[in-house]
């Protein structure tokens, strides 16, 4: 069975592809979240995020780019000064 062809299942007028909380204040360490954490004991996770999670959002971005998809980016964030919004998350 032959893999279909991305724009095959993906309707341009229909689809976006939504990339959410990457950014380097969650994926990178000793930085945001992470500030305090002991990058020797995270380097399994860190690992995982340079070389699987982060080249396949590329791959993707670049797949629905090239077939006219938007390609949307947002963050998770409180919108209470207390943050009793906030998810069990952070």
């Amino acid at each position: 069975m032959s893999r279909p062809e991305f724009g095959q299942f993906a309707d341009k007028y229909k689809s976006a592809l939504l990339i959410v909380d990457v950014q380097n204040f969650c994926a990178m360490p000793n930085v945001g979240l992470n500030a305090h954490q002991n990058e020797e004991n995270d380097r399994y996770f860190f690992d995982r995020i340079g070389q699987i999670m982060v080249p396949n959002i590329k791959r993707l971005q670049e797949a629905c780019r090239s077939h006219h998809i938007e390609v949307i980016f947002t963050v998770i964030e409180c919108l209470t000064l207390d943050g009793r919004d906030q998810s069990l998350d952070y």
